[in-house]
């Protein structure tokens, strides 16, 4: 805490730390999500459901303030490297998880080489180039990333808007609004290996979007199910 104080008074900095505790944020702005990330490869293999990650959120919201910045990701050095790459821990479930990893409350981590589909893990400590191939992902990581970047919704901390679950006919089904200033983000995952049709149940969400990935107009309603591939995701887009 003194560091901090004495780092403040040189210039303005942004400190994040390499660890996941409640108390380090009195001197650092950010920590690491590694619970979240967890959850999410165990969601990926079968191993915890929809319900971890509604108990996960509440307690977030419970202990922790709204300007207290988790970092969330699907890969990192010590996850590749030693655990595996996110296609060998979450397989088919990867690119549903990082859209989860960016649309909720918190700052995104992108892995080098994550934008090429990067699949093989890489030497901790020697020097292991990547194969940058053809960017196969850099179009759905521009579009995310755009996107919290553009819609205030999407902001972190208390400049962006808090998540709230939008209730859904499928316990399978992950769904949730942010909100600000008029800006609106509408997220539904599918967290199963099953095709779903969801019905979403929430007044406040009815409307016309603009959905990410493919620019079309969709329109949300009680009574209009959404088809939803197997580890599918929606992300929609409405306000200024």
């Amino acid at each position: 805490n003194r560091v901090r104080t004495r780092l403040d008074s040189i210039k303005p900095v942004f400190m994040l730390a390499e660890y996941e505790s409640k108390e380090v944020l009195s001197a650092f702005d950010m920590i690491y999500g590694w619970e979240l990330h967890h959850i999410m490869n165990q969601i990926a293999q079968g191993k915890k459901t929809v319900a971890d990650l509604d108990a996960y959120f509440a307690k977030i919201d419970t202990v922790y303030n709204a300007d207290d910045y988790f970092m969330y990701f699907t890969s990192n050095h010590d996850e590749n490297s030693w655990n595996g790459t996110e296609f060998e821990r979450m397989g088919p479930a990867a690119q549903t998880m990082a859209v989860l990893s960016v649309t909720v409350p918190g700052m995104s981590l992108i892995y080098s080489g994550q934008e090429a589909k990067l699949e093989k893990r890489l030497s901790f400590f020697e020097k292991d180039p990547i194969d940058w191939k053809n960017y196969e992902y850099q179009d759905f990581y521009k579009k995310l990333l755009t996107l919290k970047h553009d819609s205030k919704a999407l902001w972190n901390g208390n400049k962006g808007g808090p998540l709230e679950r939008v209730a859904s006919n499928d316990s399978s089904v992950f769904s949730f609004t942010r909100v600000k200033d008029g800006e609106q983000v509408l997220v539904v995952l599918n967290l199963s290996a099953k095709e779903q049709n969801v019905l979403l149940k929430n007044e406040n969400i009815q409307g016309n979007y603009t959905s990410l990935f493919t620019q079309s107009n969709v329109t949300v309603s009680n009574d209009n199910p959404i088809k939803l591939e197997p580890w599918g995701y929606l992300v929609l887009s409405r306000g200024k």
